[in-house]
């Protein structure tokens, strides 16, 4: 699963490299994203979850970092997520 959010309308190439099962593989894509997004708020709540966690584990990698704490609780507050800065 890939999450990403993306601002403005065009064009775009996604290109998806990896192994499986030893050997290589390659998946490529083309898209046009819309002026407009269809939001669905599931599909939000699962970016920012995803979002956090990366955080989460640059802050437990890198150590204390007031810039990534406030990025976690915003996004945490903003899509109602529970994380070790917020509470419900």
């Amino acid at each position: 699963v890939l999450f990403g959010h993306y601002r403005g309308a065009g064009e775009a190439q996604l290109k998806l490299s990896g192994e499986i099962s030893g050997k290589p593989v390659s998946y490529e894509a083309r898209f046009t994203f819309p002026e407009t997004a269809n939001l669905n708020p599931e599909l939000e709540r699962l970016w920012a979850f995803a979002e956090i966690e990366r955080e989460l584990r640059k802050l437990d990698l890198l150590g204390s970092d007031a810039d990534v704490k406030q990025s976690v609780i915003d996004t945490s507050k903003e899509y109602g997520i529970l994380s070790p800065f917020t509470s419900m």
